[in-house]
């Protein structure tokens, strides 16, 4: 009778009869097909809810890196996932600091994996690098540089990725905050172009 019960309540077995007399039925096949059906579509429409959720929750990471040689770690596994074809926006504050810090060898290293992707680069610096950009540019393939009037030298780098912000801040030790938000990166992306229009071509 306890498996009876069980089986009941299972919706595998029917109960029949009267008070005082008992009697079960196995349910039809049919019957057993269509609730597995009603449950697999109640899931489907809880899994199709909880999807919505997700797409309409950002998501936010945030890390900090400290210190010279984690900035060269950074700089070539940030570049080995970059996506091919793909365009690396910078407001360029430290120029001099950043060869000091990453080196040569670093820094061919970085930019070997950027052209073998195809990846360009658009960098906005102050009136002071003018003539290192301008030099630069005769070397540095798919890049492109723009200078901002009156934006002077300051201590930070923003370099903006297709899926993360990064505030490279060169003080003493190496400090780089980055932020992977979609939407954050898409108001950067605007501010960089509304910034780009206002500046004078090398």
């Amino acid at each position: 009778y306890n498996a009876l019960t069980a089986l009941v309540e299972k919706g595998l077995v029917q109960k029949l009869g009267t008070a005082t007399r008992a009697l079960w039925r196995a349910e039809t096949p049919r019957k057993l097909i269509a609730r597995a059906e009603e449950t697999e579509r109640t899931a489907e429409q809880v899994a199709n809810q909880l999807l919505t959720l997700m797409q309409q929750t950002a998501r936010q990471e945030f890390s900090v890196t400290e210190g010279t040689r984690a900035l060269r770690n950074r700089l070539i596994d940030t570049i080995n996932r970059t996506r091919p074809d793909a365009t690396i926006l910078m407001i360029c504050g430290q120029w001099h600091r950043y060869f000091e810090r990453v080196g040569e060898a670093t820094h061919a290293e970085w930019e070997k994996i950027r052209l073998k992707k195809g990846i360009g680069f658009r960098i906005i610096g102050p009136r002071g690098l003018h003539a290192d950009m301008k030099d630069d540019s005769f070397t540095r393939p798919l890049t492109t540089y723009r200078v901002l009037p009156g934006l002077e030298e300051n201590l930070v780098n923003t370099v903006i990725y297709p899926n993360h912000l990064d505030f490279e801040i060169y003080g003493d030790p190496h400090l780089t905050f980055s932020i992977s938000d979609s939407a954050i990166v898409t108001s950067q992306t605007k501010f960089f172009e509304a910034l780009w229009k206002k500046c004078d071509p090398l």
